[in-house]
């Protein structure tokens, strides 16, 4: 995905209205939880708890994802 910068990398400088500005994905996700607070769209303790469930659902990916790759991976049960 264009303008995706991986962790402490530059972000695409199309000039697109849609690309990433902030040099993190952390900050730009961060970035975009306070918005919608300021919008009025949710509550501060749904932007608190959805960045928590969604730390805990990226952690749950990368190790799926690294275990493939590594071809850890036992048979199905």
């Amino acid at each position: 995905m264009t303008g995706w910068p991986e962790p402490g990398g530059e972000p695409d400088r199309t000039g697109s209205l849609t690309a990433v500005r902030s040099g993190r994905r952390t900050q730009w996700a961060q970035d975009c939880a306070l918005s919608r607070m300021w919008a009025g769209v949710q509550f501060r303790d749904a932007r608190t708890r959805g960045a928590a469930l969604g730390t805990q659902i990226g952690d749950s990916v990368y190790v799926f994802v690294d275990r493939h790759i590594r071809g850890a991976v036992g048979a199905l049960r």
